[in-house]
């Protein structure tokens, strides 16, 4: 039933209205100042406002201001134009002037009538906005993030600006049972753990969903049933309304919010909450998506460095092996003559305890964070020298810091740099030296191999492509210089951020 508040301080004009609201079908509040008025709605709720222009307290105005999302039909004694015009101006549904036979009141009936279907469309107006403004906030949530835990809070956050309810879960589907992975709350404070999942089949209204891909209302949960239905352990919960979560031609969940009050549900509330609902399933595919890409890159870098240690370390281990059989057995033959093998052995031992640390780096990369760049490329340089016949020199000043980023970037592009050299450029040696200037940091790496015509496509499969990625991913300037026959550079530069001016 809709509400009428008149503002009225006339004794004869309150019972007048008394009598009109008598035979129509409204409930009404009668307050005779604008403080009552003030008083009663900070309390309480009405559809529209009836005030006299002229209180004891001030003017209707006062309300117009207070009360702008409410219809105020204003009516007054005095049949002022200037007055009415500026009512309307401030935002008055209508202004009635009274007269001695009260036939104003007749006209005022369908001034209610009227301000009540604006009242209402005006409310479902607002509704519909608040409605399509949480959704763009979830879907925006969507966008911006992979972390389902984040994109699952923010989705019961915005239910509550559109529907109204007590307690809120999403559940998961695992085999043949719905288990709550988010809620709000759903439990009194200091309750126990959250309800064990429930096997769907024994519950009508979560098989329903599954089954049908609809939503279900619930008018009334009876008491026993409210635990189950709601997440709900203090079996307060009296309606409930549920809807199902679907991926595809499969329901993966369950989007449920319950409230205390019976009936409270309608076929409006399980409409919006199904769109959130279909929400939740983008969020769902695009997080599961996520982590299986993260499971899959995670398990192609395993299989990289299992090959990488098949392929480097275990041959190194092996021609480690091959030579000292043949030293041990030199050294029964000839013992004077085995000075050269004894080398050859340290080197590669040197080289395979190198990758085994390198390895050890891809395996942690915090690691790469920690070491001093200095040694990170004399790990590299250790490693070539133990594979290959290139002679390597390292020029580097003392140690210093560098950004986290700007070091890995320095490394990598070294690594891949280092790489060129043993696969393609036959080279005889090998040289990196690293700058430590006022302005910038200087990385080359220089070797005296077979080179090639930088004017023409970069040779295939030689992972100048790689550096160049790494470097921009850290704002660094990488420059290749080569020559048929002459070798390549390759020269890396961080440019040092200006130091902050003291005043």
């Amino acid at each position: 039933m809709n509400h009428i508040l008149l503002v009225e301080d006339d004794i004869i004009d309150q019972k007048s209205f008394s009598r009109e609201m008598g035979q129509l079908s409204y409930s009404y509040h009668i307050v005779s100042s604008i403080a009552e008025a003030e008083s009663y709605l900070a309390e309480n709720t009405c559809d529209v406002i009836i005030a006299d222009y002229f209180l004891g307290d001030g003017t209707a105005f006062e309300l117009l201001e207070a009360f702008p999302a409410l219809p105020v039909i204003i009516i007054t004694g005095a049949g002022d134009e200037d007055i009415a015009v500026q009512a309307i101006k401030r935002g008055a549904y209508d202004y009635l002037v009274k007269d001695l036979d009260h036939s104003y009141l007749k006209r005022l009936q369908v001034s209610i009538e009227n301000a009540l279907v604006r009242h209402q469309l005006a409310a479902a107006e607002r509704e519909q906005r608040a409605f399509a403004d949480a959704l763009r906030d979830v879907a925006m949530v969507l966008n911006s993030t992979l972390e389902l835990e984040e994109v699952l809070n923010r989705i019961l956050q915005n239910l509550r600006r559109v529907i109204p309810h007590d307690a809120s879960n999403i559940m998961l589907i695992k085999d043949d049972s719905a288990e709550i992975v988010h809620s709000w709350n759903c439990f009194e404070p200091g309750s126990s753990d959250p309800p064990a999942p429930l096997v769907i089949a024994n519950e009508a209204h979560l098989n329903h969903m599954l089954l049908t891909f609809q939503p279900v209302v619930i008018p009334a949960v009876k008491m026993n049933n409210a635990c189950i239905l709601t997440g709900d352990q203090t079996g307060t919960m009296q309606s409930y309304v549920g809807a199902p979560i679907s991926m595809g031609e499969s329901v993966i969940g369950f989007l449920n919010l319950s409230s205390f009050t019976p009936d409270f549900f309608t076929a409006r509330h399980a409409e919006r909450l199904q769109a959130f609902a279909d929400q939740a399933a983008v969020a769902l595919k695009n997080a599961r998506l996520y982590q299986q890409g993260r499971e899959l890159a995670a398990l192609q870098e395993r299989q990289r460095l299992a090959r990488d240690l098949h392929d480097s370390v275990t041959q190194t281990l092996f021609s480690a092996h091959a030579f000292a059989e043949a030293t041990a057995k030199l050294w029964e033959n000839n013992p004077a003559s085995i000075g050269e093998e004894l080398n050859q052995l340290r080197r590669l031992t040197r080289g395979a305890l190198a990758e085994m640390r390198t390895l050890l780096l891809e395996l942690r990369p915090q690691t790469l964070l920690d070491a001093d760049l200095s040694e990170l490329l004399k790990q590299l340089l250790d490693n070539m020298a133990g594979r290959t016949s290139i002679q390597v020199d390292l020029r580097i000043p003392k140690t210093f810091l560098l950004p986290p980023e700007v070091q890995t970037a320095f490394y990598r592009i070294a690594q891949e740099a280092l790489n060129n050299v043993e696969k393609h450029s036959q080279a005889g040696r090998v040289t990196i030296d690293l700058l430590n200037l006022k302005q910038q940091v200087v990385m080359q790496i220089e070797d005296d191999g077979r080179g090639f015509n930088k004017d023409q496509a970069l040779p295939p499969r030689t992972g100048f492509a790689v550096m160049r990625e790494r470097a921009e991913e850290a704002a660094l300037e990488l420059a290749i210089d080569s020559q048929p026959g002459k070798g390549t550079r390759v020269t890396a530069t961080w440019q040092r951020p200006p130091s902050p001016q003291t005043p």
